[in-house]
């Protein structure tokens, strides 16, 4: 808004009608446009009907001026100027209750006039951008308090001359204490800093303010209730001495105690489970197809042996691959993306960086799907097995010795007791005595029994037990020779029977 001088619109609030007409003649002279009113009612009519008048002239002994300029000023904001008599006396005690602009002494020539008026007009402009601008003020640190409080967040204003700090009331609420309870200093703050910060965030913080600088730093201040409390406290220097030395600094505390805690909580987690991990040789393992970029636990690679920037995409690790299981793990890939195992999973060798190979077993899954674009992320799970199959061959090769050394057995065990009864079978011929005989042959068919039972234990595969439905058929026949007397009908039920 500027002063308007020339074309501005004057109320000229005069009872004499010769007087009025004479001075409202003098100022359109001097290019105002000028509104007459000869009594108070029409100056409160006329301020009240227009909207463009710049400024009201009123002769100080016009009536009851003060009720009439209180009148014609209620709710308008129009600046006064009184004419007054050059002799005349007391007029700030008239005028005192009435905002005034100044007085011109009615015989003053024309240039004082307009010279006052243009002082009027500039003193009114001046004044009112004034108080747009403590209002913008008022409203700006209004929204400002609003905002913070909304957000749970303080501010403060330091004087670093005097050592006082603002804190607004969220500032104390936020601790536990009401708005005033701790005194602005900044000693006072430091006691409720936390004795760790002391030593290592508060330099820096001191730091930044003597350079000049920004800062933004985690800090633990003491809540009323005796714990600590993160808040993250964020400033800067705004006002520096003609040293360029830091004379003022605001900033805003914000509390993140939660958030801190949190991120505290998530890597105690990150530590147990990246722990757990490594001793159990495993590693995560995600997948992004189709592009088959990757993304893994650095412990995968080093399970190889190799640096993790060896690696970006699948093709990386399944170059690695033993050549006799490429093909088997990449048909569990492909069965578990068709749809045909609820799971991949799948053992392979993989090559390390010294050439040797090593066992590594794969499980994953599908974790999220684009049904737009096709796109799928596999997350899983690999594990360095290698202990476990070298142990499983050193079981297997084992157990293959003792299948060997089991059958050698078997084969000298049978050899054996058919030697015994080819011997006794020649015993048998050779005696006479039909006693003797008999002995002889009751006793070859007990060895015969026992040889058809050890050779089934050993034929079926299982020593603890045996059919005695077949045992029965194989030891009838030899029992049936011993005498004619007795004939042997074979019926039997497949029955199993353990011989420990």
């Amino acid at each position: 808004m500027t002063a308007r001088s020339e074309g501005s619109t004057i109320l000229l609030v005069e009872s004499d009608t010769g007087e009025a007409k004479s001075r409202k003649t003098k100022l359109e002279n001097f290019g105002y446009d000028v509104i007459i009113a000869h009594s108070g009612e029409e100056a409160v009519e006329a301020v009240s009907s227009r909207h463009d008048i710049d400024l009201i002239l009123m002769d100080i002994n016009t009536g009851s001026y003060i009720d009439r300029s209180q009148g014609i000023l209620k709710g308008n904001d129009v600046p006064v100027l009184f004419l007054v008599a050059g002799s005349e006396t007391g007029v700030f005690e008239k005028t005192g209750e009435i905002p005034s602009y100044g007085y011109i002494v009615k015989d003053s020539g024309m240039s004082v006039f307009d010279a006052g008026i243009k002082s009027a007009l500039r003193l009114f402009t001046t004044l009112k951008e004034e108080n747009l601008e403590k209002e913008a003020l008022r409203e700006s640190e209004e929204r400002l308090s609003l905002a913070m409080d909304a957000s749970e967040h303080g501010y403060w204003d330091w004087n670093i001359e005097n050592d006082t700090i603002y804190f607004s009331p969220n500032y104390y609420r936020m601790l536990g204490y009401e708005p005033g309870d701790l005194a602005g200093h900044h000693e006072n703050w430091e006691n409720i800093l936390h004795p760790h910060d002391k030593e290592t965030t508060l330099p820096v913080i001191r730091k930044c303010i003597n350079s000049g600088e920004a800062f933004s730093e985690n800090i633990r201040l003491k809540h009323k209730d005796g714990s600590w409390k993160w808040i993250s406290s964020r400033g800067k220097p705004c006002e520096f001495n003609s040293n360029g030395k830091a004379t003022r600094a605001v900033g805003v505390y914000v509390d993140v105690d939660s958030q801190v805690r949190a991120e505290q909580d998530n890597i105690t987690l990150t530590h147990r489970v990246n722990a757990g991990l490594r001793i159990g040789n495993l590693a995560w393992w995600e997948m992004h197809l189709p592009s088959g970029k990757v993304i893994f636990d650095d412990t995968k690679a080093e399970m190889l042996g190799f640096t993790p920037e060896r690696f970006s995409t699948f093709e990386d690790f399944t170059s690695l691959l033993h050549p006799d299981d490429i093909e088997i793990a990449m048909q569990a890939m492909r069965d578990y993306l068709d749809g045909n195992v609820d799971v991949y999973d799948v053992e392979y060798r993989i090559r390390t960086a010294d050439g040797t190979y090593k066992y590594f077993r794969d499980v994953g899954g599908i974790t999220e799907r684009n049904a737009d674009t096709g796109d799928i992320r596999v997350i899983g799970i690999v594990q360095d097995v290698t202990r476990r199959k070298k142990a499983e061959d050193s079981l297997k090769n084992a157990y293959n010795e003792k299948k060997e050394l089991l059958r050698e057995l078997q084969h000298r065990a049978k050899n054996s007791f058919a030697t015994i009864e080819s011997l006794m079978r020649l015993k048998s011929r050779a005696v006479s005595n039909p006693d003797a005989k008999d002995t002889i042959e009751e006793l070859r068919v007990r060895v015969h029994a026992i040889a058809e039972l050890y050779s089934m234990l050993y034929d079926t595969g299982t020593p603890g037990l045996v059919n005695l439905g077949e045992y029965c058929k194989k030891i009838t026949t030899p029992m049936a020779g011993l005498t004619d007397k007795v004939e042997f009908i074979t019926e039997t039920e497949n029955i199993q029977s353990n011989t420990r």
